[in-house]
């Protein structure tokens, strides 16, 4: 599916990308996949565009997206994550902050100590930040010391780390 939405996007553009999964969707409402790979449709146009009325209007898309495909699978960890990090470029007065803080907490326990990959400090990083953000200094302290534990490699998370405890 993948394959062929990329080469959908590159023949013929966006448009015609979103159109061949919402078609894949009429046939099969409860793919994960598709939904998920129109998520990142609607994210690449929304990143293109220049238009606030679009951009609001491939978030809202985006979000509906990334929440049909867990819906659908609770776990799948890819729209999870980007839709926590789509949640922090949100405003302070939008609240929507606890919802980024949901899904980063939900992914951290998912994870669950079961791989050291490094795609997987990322959801660490990112937790800590938002919780700093939301006032929740000692939390991100202890998140960051729980990922350089598992994460001991990792040079970003230590200066992270570090930065906070400074």
């Amino acid at each position: 599916i993948e394959a062929y939405i990329e080469r959908v996007r590159k023949e013929k553009g966006y448009a015609a990308a979103a159109e061949a999964i919402q078609a894949l969707l009429e046939r099969d409402p409860r793919n994960a996949k598709a939904h998920y790979l129109l998520a990142r449709t609607y994210v690449d146009e929304l990143m293109r565009s220049k238009s606030y009325a679009d951009m609001e209007r491939l978030g809202k898309l985006c979000m509906a997206e990334y929440g049909a495909a867990l819906d659908l699978e609770p776990t799948y960890w890819e729209p999870r994550f980007e839709r926590a990090i789509s949640l922090t470029f949100y405003p302070e007065q939008m609240g929507v902050l606890p919802d980024a803080i949901r899904d980063f907490e939900t992914l951290v326990k998912q994870q669950n100590r079961s791989s050291t990959a490094p795609r997987f400090a990322e959801t660490y990083a990112h937790l800590a930040r938002v919780y700093v953000r939301s006032g929740k200094r000692d939390k991100a302290l202890a998140t960051l010391r729980e990922a350089a534990a598992i994460f001991p490699d990792s040079e970003a998370l230590q200066k992270q780390l570090q930065d906070l405890e400074e």
